[in-house]
């Protein structure tokens, strides 16, 4: 294909990609408190120790005393990268994010019209399945879950995959390897869930007996980014002794109706499917369109090239086993249990025990599901209907206005940085700070600004170890530490602050109802011998326990 061509799909993906997530574009200087806040400093975290010190990657600082802090949650490394090109224009991690948020939609969608042309679909149908899978509903409805998005490495890991089932080259396999371990750096589900999924498609897709001899070589380039991976992750956990329980997996898992339900913000099904809607992330309809091309694709495949017909089955076996994953332990329906789910088997080995929601399988329904509707559209003869279709398609995926920020939990990339935090910046040395308060992890978010993936955040300004954290797995170590540090200032938590070597107390008055901020107020200077003033910004009190 020419240049020209290439370069126009590419412009209508940037198209896409600003109408598809509408109004992000508008409001990249704005962000929430949660899980955005939270990813905008794990990948200013990344490249920061990318930058200036690689070795302490792991060791973000956050949660302290603790060690490995970056993999008690998905990694989001090989994501984090594609910032530091955007880092020439801006530092703030804010606008670092959601520029971050709208390459992975406009990369995902170039990787798979390339995977989809490298199977042979015409141009308009790739630059179709490129557009029905990057914005397929499901994904545009995870706009905070920067892992869910960062998919960009996965169609060149398909694409490599089909190159060597078909001749058996190692070079073939060894790229699908490096893909495959990319895509486990952006995120761990994706290697997690693949590694359940596509047995059964690798088998039916391949073609040439030399893949016994080349198989090795794509499995040693993956195990040499899973290993240390993986490594990492139970350096993190296993000081915890953590490990999801079935209970959990099975809320986060996606019950039957699932299969035709969308999330509340699709245009199209939201209002439709409410009843059948679970929780976010369980909701896998692809809509009508996509299913009718589907069955298209499926009901010609008799009548095809074998070679042709081996792919078209290998993305149906992709979405049916995606499915089965999807479903959990239990298979469910409005509630109660039918029987087991093929997952339960998979929790037999513990490495599956730790995945949280298994309902992420969806990422591989819907590129099954967005193959098989471009083989499909490929069979439709005139080309206004192709084009409709696609419209159809798209408009069925279409999620506006995007729920890019909560206007209670708003942040503002343009907002001065609090005077306490250019304080703190200040003072030299790498002493270990705790802000206060410390909210309850319960998603509801009563005073957003003092949430700590907002602390995470302003933490970006001084890089100082911070005994707050945000994460998927809460320590049982740092929920202790919330429960003492409510009677601060006391002789228990002062004690606990000792013992973990904090220096710094930022608290925020604003953070405390009124009894309690009186109370803190009235308190301090019964403190003075241990814990002085050091700085004070209005409502913010800069505090330094002294040593014994």
């Amino acid at each position: 294909m020419s240049l020209k061509s290439h370069a126009g799909a590419a412009a209508l993906y940037a198209a896409l990609t600003v109408v598809m997530t509408w109004p992000l574009a508008s409001r990249l200087d704005l962000m929430e408190a949660g899980d955005s806040s939270y990813f905008a400093w794990a990948m200013a975290w990344t490249t920061h120790a990318l930058m200036t010190d690689p070795l302490s990657l792991p060791h973000a600082n956050t949660l302290h005393p603790l060690r490995y802090t970056l993999f008690l949650d998905e990694p989001i490394v090989a994501t984090s990268v594609l910032s530091l090109p955007l880092r020439l224009l801006t530092s703030d991690p804010i606008l670092l994010l959601n520029l971050v948020r709208l390459l992975t939609f406009f990369l995902t969608a170039l990787g798979v019209r390339a995977l989809a042309l490298s199977l042979g679909l015409s141009p308009l149908a790739a630059f179709a399945v490129g557009a029905m899978f990057s914005f397929s509903s499901n994904r545009v409805s995870s706009p905070a879950h920067l892992s869910v998005l960062g998919t960009q490495f996965l169609p060149l890991y398909f694409l490599f995959l089909h190159r060597w089932a078909r001749s058996g080259s190692a070079r073939a396999a060894a790229l699908a390897g490096l893909f495959f371990g990319l895509s486990a750096w952006a995120c761990g589900y994706q290697a997690l869930l693949a590694a359940a999924i596509l047995p059964i498609p690798i088998l039916i897709l391949i073609e040439n007996r030399a893949f016994l001899r080349t198989a090795p070589v794509g499995l040693f380039v993956a195990l040499c980014l899973l290993l240390p991976l993986r490594w990492l992750h139970q350096q993190a956990l296993e000081p915890l002794r953590y490990e999801r329980t079935v209970d959990e997996t099975v809320f986060f898992s996606a019950p039957l109706e699932g299969l035709f339900s969308t999330s509340a913000a699709n245009r199209v099904w939201g209002p439709l499917t409410e009843n059948l809607r679970s929780i976010v992330e369980a909701d896998l309809f692809q809509g009508l369109t996509v299913l009718a091309l589907c069955s298209l694709a499926l009901g010609t495949v008799r009548r095809i090239d074998p070679s042709v017909r081996r792919v078209i089955l290998s993305y149906l076996a992709l979405a049916v086993c995606a499915v089965l994953v999807a479903l959990g332990p239990e298979v469910r329906l409005f509630g109660s249990t039918l029987f087991p789910g093929p997952f339960a088997w998979l929790r037999e080995f513990e490495v599956f025990r730790m995945i949280r929601v298994p309902a992420r399988a969806s990422v591989f329904l819907a590129l099954g599901l967005s193959m098989l509707a471009g083989f499909g559209l490929d069979r439709v003869r005139h080309e206004a209907w192709k084009a409709a279709l696609i419209g159809l398609a798209l408009l069925e995926a279409t999620v506006a206005p995007l729920n890019v920020v909560a206007a209670e939990r708003c942040l503002r990339a343009s907002d001065p940085t609090p005077p306490v935090y250019q304080w703190l910046a200040a003072q030299p040395g790498t002493d270990a700070v705790i802000e206060l308060p410390i909210l309850a992890n319960d998603g509801l978010f009563p005073r957003p600004r003092f949430d700590d993936s907002v602390y995470l955040l302003r933490s970006t300004t001084h890089w100082k170890p911070l005994v707050n954290g945000y994460a998927g797995t809460e320590p049982a170590p740092y929920r202790d530490a919330r429960d003492v540090m409510r009677d601060f200032p006391s002789e228990a938590s002062i004690a606990l602050l000792r013992s973990m070597k904090v220096r710094y107390v930022l608290v925020h008055l604003r953070g405390f109802g009124p009894n309690r901020r009186q109370a803190i107020e009235e308190r301090l200077p019964g403190f003075a011998a241990q814990i002085r003033l050091s700085a004070r910004f209005h409502d913010d009190l800069a505090l330094e326990v002294v040593t014994e």
